[in-house]
């Protein structure tokens, strides 16, 4: 059995051109790979900056052991 990557699509939410966007969804459909995927390219195609904020402790704690890998 082939496992296929998938990933939530952006593309529709940002044709409304809002500048909050909000997204809920269940578990594992790809919501934060595909906002990950989004703003990495933005960065790597446009110049544009980003900043993943993380707000629980034991996620902090994660990072810093890893050295900012997430």
């Amino acid at each position: 059995m082939t496992k296929k990557n998938f990933h939530y699509n952006y593309q529709k939410i940002d044709s409304f051109g809002c500048h909050v966007e909000s997204i809920i969804g269940a578990r594992g459909i790809g919501k934060t790979f595909g906002a990950k995927k989004k703003c990495c390219k933005a960065n790597k195609y446009f110049g544009k900056h980003f900043a993943w904020v993380r707000d629980t402790e034991s996620a902090c704690d994660k990072i810093r052991a890893n050295n900012g890998a997430d």
